[in-house]
């Protein structure tokens, strides 16, 4: 079950450091019916970055990395009173 996402992005080369890695501050937020709506609006800083969405679950350590290469958009959504609890949902295109 998801817990947490981080959307993060680095130069070409770089690498990013686990301990404090570079997560990005969502474009928009907002609260709709309980529900907190986060919107990162990605690869709009040219060409010189690469972006990157690392997902959190339940009852592990172990975090999905992913390569965000052609993601425009991503729109992840959690309780409003309790956004580090399931359920949640990320939704990227």
């Amino acid at each position: 079950m998801l817990s947490g996402v981080q959307v993060l992005s680095a130069k070409p080369g770089d690498t990013i450091d686990e301990t404090a890695p570079p997560d990005l501050v969502p474009n928009q937020q907002r609260t709709r019916a309980g529900t907190l709506h986060s919107v990162w609006r990605m690869n709009s800083d040219g060409p010189d970055w690469q972006f990157f969405v690392w997902c959190h679950y339940a009852g592990t350590k172990r975090v999905l990395k992913l390569d965000a290469p052609n993601v425009k958009q991503c729109e992840h959504t959690a309780p409003a009173a309790h956004p580090d609890r399931p359920p949640q949902a990320m939704v990227c295109d």
